[in-house]
């Protein structure tokens, strides 16, 4: 695999940590029982990011989209509870400008990543892209029908 594609995954990888994180802490901000669906939302996209993660880690390990993506799927088929076991520090309080933040960094992520698909000419690589464009476009849609609840 070219330095150049390493270097790009390596940074995806990074932002899909960081959004995980983010996310676990947006989780812990809203305790009270009228935010369990939001907690629940929030649960489910860290989970995601956790996924998207693995499925980078198993690219840059030279496997195949296609085998990536069962490894993923097998990884995270359960629902993990490791969320509540982590510190919040995020200073969101009011649950839009958590929602609107996670639809904030949700569309930075599929920028990037068409970007990236725009850029790489390894027909592997972009079909991962084109798929964690798909799955960032659902999120960002999942967060912004919470929003229009609202």
């Amino acid at each position: 695999m070219e330095q150049e594609i390493r270097h790009i995954i390596n940074s995806a990888i990074a932002k899909e940590i960081e959004t995980y994180e983010i996310y676990v802490k947006l989780i812990n901000k809203f305790k009270e029982a009228e935010y369990v669906n939001l907690r629940a939302i929030f649960n489910n996209l860290a989970i995601e990011e956790l996924k998207h993660e693995a499925l980078l880690k198993e690219i840059l390990n030279g496997k195949t989209f296609r085998s990536a993506k069962n490894i993923m799927q097998e990884r995270y088929d359960l629902d993990l509870n490791i969320i509540s076991k982590l510190n919040p520090t995020v200073e969101i309080t009011h649950v839009r400008a958590a929602i609107e933040f996670g639809i904030q960094r949700e569309r930075e992520a599929k920028e990037f990543y068409k970007r990236q698909y725009d850029e790489v000419k390894d027909d592997n690589i972009r079909d991962v892209f084109k798929f964690l464009i798909t799955e960032e476009t659902n999120h960002e849609s999942l967060l912004s029908d919470e929003l229009r609840k609202l």
